[in-house]
């Protein structure tokens, strides 16, 4: 009897699977909007002018508010690579300003001989609007402005390298204890990081901001799904994501309400204060205390869920079934590591999809995300929508799964976003057709997100339990691979204006027809160990009986596929 089987007599998805869903979803908003802070508080995108002294001052003696914008004075306008003007945020006009009057700014004359001159030079100060930033804090001005993309490269490389050795960590570990540690560290790194005055020290702590968020995050998904039971699996594995969702969709609010990224940051960092009372309502994943062959705690865990969930009697015990599995299903967890998913053939093919597939996900989300305008300039409402748009992709996995299957959805959802996104190239030089332009690309961006979701769940399901975390991890690695790799493809657009639309579209539908050679999982029971792993979705020929030894065939109805 397997675990799966004994959550059938326990509540697959009763009120314990609920509460502990409900927690660890709200326990991972902290991690979305430690994710997406960049985008308002970074200031990449923030206006800034040189700022003349003089110039200010004189400005102070004004009365006559009809006066002309003073950067219309001394600051050259420019043109983007969008083709549109815009004020020049790194020089200014060389006119003599100790000469300039009051007079002369109110009535504002550049024919006048003395404000002829189209020499410029460069800014040594600044002026900015929209508040405190980091490129304010750590005056990322001019040349140095890509320096703010780089605090959010350093996050996802923080991401990425969090996620596998947390997993690595929480299979051999815990998945309780590794969950745990990281909600403590990313409080601690999170309130630090607003104060340090140093930009070098401040991008090493977004690094250590990001390693603990993804840890948080990966393992709060693998106990969810590791607690639900096959009947509820996929709706848990899919809507597991919803603390997430809800985190970007609220995040603009709070951004408006505290425009300080300082004071911002230190909110987000002491929102996950009270999830440090998870210590004593999380439980250890009972599927993991069983490979570790913890069989009386994770009776203890089985027990509580079955009382929680009204299925209790006072008799039944189930650790006489638990510690009677088989020997050879009592895989040595504390060896299993990443290279477990590459040694053997078909679990190294299945892996090897699920990576390209983690990774072309998060190509098209965030490629997507930076690439597109169509929705205007408004940063809050966009990425308010951006989260109301994963609520559409839940809703999508949850009609199709079960009925459509994990392999097919996925693949299709790839293709279909490949699709769209090339529909877009002949439509990217139209004006009259903005509005199809749009509906195109939304649609492309929903498929994406339905394959975004699906591959956490399709990760979850298709790795064995000693190297689930492992898996989900790498794979969550490989996605955030994708997020730092969209940044330079959507900047391709200087090259050759379609090539970031074709090279995403392309990603996808190569990946999409790549998962259909991956195995099923709707309906299975997870597989155990390695072995499991390996022979999951092998063979497609069923034997004849005389070739199945009696001692097999009385054993394949207790053991998993």
């Amino acid at each position: 009897m397997s675990l799966d089987d004994i959550l059938v007599r326990v509540g697959e998805f009763g009120k314990y699977q609920l509460g502990m869903f409900i927690l660890l979803g709200v326990a991972i908003i902290p991690t979305a909007w430690h994710t997406i802070t960049l985008v308002f508080i970074g200031g990449d995108q923030q206006q800034y002018w040189c700022r003349i002294q003089r110039l200010v001052n004189l400005s102070a003696e004004l009365t006559n508010q009809n006066t002309q914008s003073l950067r219309d004075i001394f600051v050259p306008m420019e043109i983007d690579l969008s083709g549109k003007s815009k004020y020049s945020k790194c020089e200014y006009y060389d006119y003599d300003y100790d000469r300039m009057t009051v007079d002369d700014l109110m009535h504002w004359n550049r024919s006048s001989v003395r404000f002829q001159s189209n020499r410029t030079r460069r800014c040594e100060e600044w002026e900015f609007e929209n508040g405190n930033t980091i490129l304010v804090q750590y005056s990322l001005f001019c040349e140095r402005e890509w320096f703010v993309s780089m605090v959010r490269t350093m996050f996802f490389a923080g991401f990425f390298v969090g996620v596998i050795v947390s997993g690595s960590l929480s299979d051999r570990y815990g998945r309780f204890k590794c969950f745990m540690i990281s909600i403590v560290l990313e409080i601690v790194t999170g309130v630090i990081s607003p104060f340090v005055g140093n930009y070098y020290v401040f991008v090493a702590f977004r690094f250590l901001i990001g390693a603990t968020s993804g840890a948080a995050y990966t393992t709060a998904f693998v106990i969810i799904l590791e607690i639900t039971g096959q009947k509820y699996r996929m709706y848990a594995g899919v809507l597991a994501q919803w603390g997430f969702c809800f985190g970007v969709i609220i995040a603009p609010g709070v951004a408006w309400l505290i425009r300080d990224h300082i004071y911002f940051q230190l909110f987000i960092a002491l929102s996950a204060v009270p999830f440090l009372a998870c210590y004593w309502l999380v439980p250890e994943s009972p599927r993991w205390l069983i490979q570790k062959k913890r069989f009386v705690e994770a009776e203890v865990v089985i027990q509580k869920i079955a009382i929680v969930n009204g299925k209790h009697d006072g008799t039944t015990t189930y650790l006489s079934v638990l510690s009677g599995k088989k020997q050879e299903e009592s895989h040595d967890v504390s060896s299993a590591n990443f290279f477990d998913l590459l040694k053997t053939p078909n679990l190294r093919k299945t892996s090897l999809n699920i990576f390209a597939s983690w990774f072309v996900a998060s190509l098209l989300y965030y490629g997507l995300l930076l690439s597109s305008k169509s929705l205007g300039d408004n940063v809050y409402v966009n990425t308010a929508l951006t989260g109301v748009m994963e609520i559409g992709a839940y809703v999508t996995c949850i009609l199709l799964l079960n009925r459509v299957g994990r392999r097919w959805t996925m693949s299709g959802a790839f293709i279909l976003a490949g699709t769209m996104l090339l529909c877009c190239i002949a439509l990217l030089d139209t004006k009259n057709l903005t509005w199809l332009l749009i509906a195109i690309s939304s649609i492309g961006k929903l498929a994406d997100s339905v394959a975004f979701t699906i591959v956490y769940l399709y990760s979850a399901e298709l790795f064995p339990t000693v190297v689930r975390n492992v898996g989900v991890g790498a794979g969550s690695m490989f996605a955030r691979f994708g997020g730092l790799v969209a940044p330079q493809v959507a900047r391709l657009n200087t090259v050759w204006a379609p090539l970031p639309t074709i090279i995403f579209g392309a990603s996808a539908i190569a990946v999409g027809m790549l998962n259909t050679r991956l195995p099923e999982t709707h309906g299975k029971q997870l597989p155990e160990t390695l072995e499991d792993g390996e022979n999951f979705g092998k063979s497609k020929r069923k034997p004849n009986e005389s070739e199945i030894p009696l001692k097999e065939v009385v054993e394949c109805t207790h053991t998993t596929v």
